[in-house]
Formats: structure tokens, C-alpha cells, sequence
């Protein structure tokens, strides 16, 4: 049942990309759930996707709430991207003064 919804948000993945190289994986992986192998296993038959992204797609797998799992790291990724770009910006007056001030 899991695996059949993660494959129809496989097969809109595949019809939108447009790096050829991707849509053939993304095919490879869609076609390895239509038969049946889990969405985890599919998924590391490319080695491309990092094993601790796979632990965290086989436990969200094995609790049947990969969505929320998925939901939660993306918030965290995000928050850690707009942390580390917020401090960047901070950086950017600072600077700007300084060469200012040297000139």
C-alpha cells in the first residue's frame, strides 16, 4: 500500500524532471516498487541517496508515517539552511564597513 503511493509521487517526480540521467534512476526505482521491492531497497540500488537518509526512509517505512519523517527532517534541513544564511548576511555589513573604512 505504502510503496504504491511512494511510486505515483515517483512517477510525477520522473514526468517533470528534465536531467535525463535522473528520470532513468527515477524509472529504474519506480519500476523495482511495481515489483513489489520496498521503497528503501529501491532507492539504495543506485547508491546515491545517503544511508542515513535510507535508515530514516526505512524507519519512517516500518511506523507506516514516512511522510511525517520526511515532513520533519525537511523543517530541520531548512531551519539549519536559513540559520547558516542568516548568519552570512550578518557578515555582509560588517565587511562592507571595513573596506569602507580602509578606503
Amino acid at each position: 500500500m505504502q510503496g504504491h503511493h511512494y511510486g505515483k509521487s515517483l512517477q510525477v517526480a520522473c514526468q517533470s524532471n528534465y536531467q535525463p540521467h535522473l528520470q532513468k534512476k527515477f524509472e529504474e526505482t519506480l519500476y523495482r516498487i511495481e515489483k513489489g521491492c520496498a521503497f528503501s531497497d529501491a532507492l539504495s540500488a543506485h547508491r546515491q541517496i545517503p544511508q542515513l537518509s535510507l535508515d530514516m526512509i526505512r524507519a519512517g517505512n516500518s511506523q507506516t508515517s514516512l511522510d511525517k519523517v520526511f515532513l520533519f527532517y525537511q523543517v530541520l534541513f531548512h531551519d539549519a539552511l536559513e540559520h547558516k544564511l542568516n548568519l552570512l548576511r550578518s557578515y555582509i555589513p560588517p565587511l562592507l564597513f571595513v573596506l569602507w573604512a580602509a578606503f
